[in-house]
């Protein structure tokens, strides 16, 4: 949980950059916050995928790697269409993802959605992405539950699940291979 390590907003750039060096997946789980990257989401992409680090003159530290976007949205599938409420389908919404995993030279997997998040159960959210998971990207058997102490995965946070209820936030999870 993003907002539960940095509360004041001061990003461990250090930390966050060794802890994705020796990923092979990075997973950003987040609300959808309106239509795009949650708050501390898009500070912790502008200062982690540094300049020279991510992207630019020798930045390819995160080349080969594949970022998988994980959101779930308040609104129901039916409100991301020409004729609902958010105007357009949920794809129309992705470029700025897509492009930064094309800056970085990651491959951007196609997303996982939850759609109308917060009127779903718990018994569903702590499952979602066990089934979910399978096929996307060769990534079978990646789950996203809560990943603490599991020597395949490295842990930037701990995902809770990827729904809106009280406690939701944004997550970033690293599988290695």
């Amino acid at each position: 949980d993003l907002y539960a390590l940095y509360p004041d907003y001061l990003i461990d750039v250090a930390a966050e950059q060794r802890a994705l060096a020796a990923a092979q997946l990075v997973v950003w789980l987040q609300p959808l916050h309106w239509y795009g990257m949650t708050p501390l989401l898009k500070l912790w992409v502008d200062e982690v995928f540094a300049f020279r680090w991510a992207y630019g003159p020798g930045g390819r530290a995160l080349a080969g790697k594949d970022l998988w976007l994980v959101a779930s949205t308040g609104g129901g599938e039916d409100s991301y269409r020409p004729q609902g409420t958010n105007r357009h389908f949920f794809d129309a919404f992705l470029p700025p993802y897509e492009q930064t995993a094309a800056l970085a030279g990651m491959r951007f997997l196609p997303p996982l959605l939850l759609h109308g998040a917060h009127r779903v159960g718990n018994r569903f959210r702590e499952g979602v992405g066990d089934e979910r998971a399978a096929g996307n990207g060769g990534w079978a058997g990646v789950s996203i539950r809560r990943v603490e102490n599991e020597e395949s995965v490295t842990s930037l946070v701990h995902p809770g699940g990827a729904a809106h209820d009280a406690g939701h936030r944004t997550h970033i999870a690293a599988a290695v291979s």
